[in-house]
């Protein structure tokens, strides 16, 4: 009984922590937008900005639910309170690497476009495209620890956008860095469906003894 009490709280505690993830993008979503439009290519380039970290959501959504079915397995079969515990314990750790993985596409993206973007590639060019790039919303933060913290820097550049004469992307560029961002979630969601199916067979299997 102490177990399951244990067990539900973790469950509806975790739960609405992941939730939290999901409203790093709400500002960005259709007629969720607040924000000031500015000419040219500059619009352009946040436009491409807001589908790229859109494209996220799917991944961050069934990572929320993957660790889900493992909390859901523990409170229903687990009956051994230390297994349970690890278990619970480890997914959260899947969890972050998750997020980690999420932070490492995400930068590598932001890098690209940047190198693509501007031909001169000192400190000053660099700090003017991160002032105006929302994807460097996500630099340092892990969405599934801070998410909140992703959604501010988010809602603050979309406030305030910058307009700067590299931020000029073309349909290439955005065909290709779409790409190269799709491949990278995926191979980051294989290791992270396979951790976590592990973590839900030893919560049905091992943690019942």
């Amino acid at each position: 009984m102490v177990l399951l009490v244990s067990a539900i709280l973790v469950l509806d505690s975790t739960e609405a922590t992941r939730q939290d993830a999901l409203k790093a993008f709400q500002p960005l979503k259709p007629g969720k937008q607040q924000r000031k439009l500015i000419a040219g290519g500059s619009e352009l380039f946040l436009t491409l900005q807001t589908e790229l970290i859109l494209s996220q959501e799917p991944y961050v959504q069934e990572a929320i639910d993957d660790e889900a079915t493992v909390q859901v397995t523990l409170t229903s079969t687990a009956t051994n309170t230390v297994c349970a515990r690890k278990v619970s314990d480890n997914t959260d750790v899947l969890m972050k690497l998750a997020g980690l993985s999420l932070g490492n596409c995400v930068a590598k993206i932001d890098d690209e476009m940047f190198v693509n973007l501007y031909p001169t590639q000192n400190s000053a060019a660099r700090q003017e495209y991160t002032k105006a790039s929302l994807l460097s919303s996500f630099e340092g933060v892990n969405i599934f620890s801070d998410p909140l913290t992703i959604q501010s820097r988010i809602v603050e550049k979309l406030n305030n956008p910058i307009s700067g004469e590299g931020l000029v992307s073309t349909s290439e560029l955005s065909v290709a860095l779409k790409s190269a961002l799709k491949d990278c979630l995926q191979e980051a969601r294989a290791l992270m469906k396979t951790s976590m199916d592990i973590a839900a067979s030893q919560a049905s299997s091992i943690c019942i003894n």
